[in-house]
């Protein structure tokens, strides 16, 4: 599907799971959200976000989620996680894939993660929505238009099945930027060991 000049978005391919993994390191080695689980010292999340990247990709793409890719001359540039209506969140068997980064991170990360989990999912929408997850623009690609290219791929099916999406961001910046796209501020929580998590919605086109 082409979305833009020298842009192509689609399902993630055999073999693109690497580079889905480093877009999506790099595009939150900073965010508040990895901050507040850590570990604390950027440079050990530099070391441990791969692995958990990796995970994260390779369980979502065998577990129920969708992996969407946008390429720039066949470079991957920026990444969605989503899950149609009824799909998330991803099985129990799913976290073996995140093994790697649980021996590597330690055991005070790990229970952060599961704090936040917990947290998470108690807040989570009950009514049929497409979840977006994660939304990852590689930082040399910002600002120049990836990340909403992959938001009309995400909002066009949603908009298809009639249904809203869902997100939630650590990041106040996000807020406006998602905004701007047509999501509203429909909850804020308070992270464990962290700062606030705003629960933004879009409602469907059709609606």
């Amino acid at each position: 599907m082409s979305a833009a000049p020298g842009l192509d978005i689609g399902p993630a391919r055999s073999g693109e799971s690497r580079a889905a993994a480093r877009v999506l390191t790099d595009a939150f080695l900073d965010d508040p959200v990895a901050s507040a689980i850590g570990p604390r010292r950027r440079s050990h999340r530099r070391l441990i976000s791969p692995l958990s990247f990796g995970g994260i990709v390779t369980a979502s793409r065998r577990h129920g989620a969708r992996v969407t890719l946008a390429r720039r001359d066949g470079a991957v540039v920026g990444v969605v996680i989503s899950f149609d209506p009824g799909r998330w969140p991803l099985s129990d068997g799913a976290v073996v894939y995140e093994l790697a980064w649980v021996l590597v991170a330690g055991p005070a990360p790990v229970r952060r993660a599961i704090a936040f989990d917990r947290a998470v999912r108690a807040e989570h929408v009950g009514y049929e929505h497409m979840y977006l997850w994660f939304l990852g623009v590689d930082p040399a690609a910002q600002g120049t238009g990836v990340g909403r290219a992959l938001l009309a791929d995400l909002h066009a099916r949603a908009d298809a099945r009639g249904v809203p999406t869902y997100l939630e961001t650590g990041t106040m910046d996000n807020v406006p930027w998602y905004g701007s796209a047509g999501y509203s501020v429909v909850g804020e929580m308070t992270l464990p060991h962290g700062g606030p998590l705003w629960r933004m919605e879009r409602a469907a086109a059709s609606a």
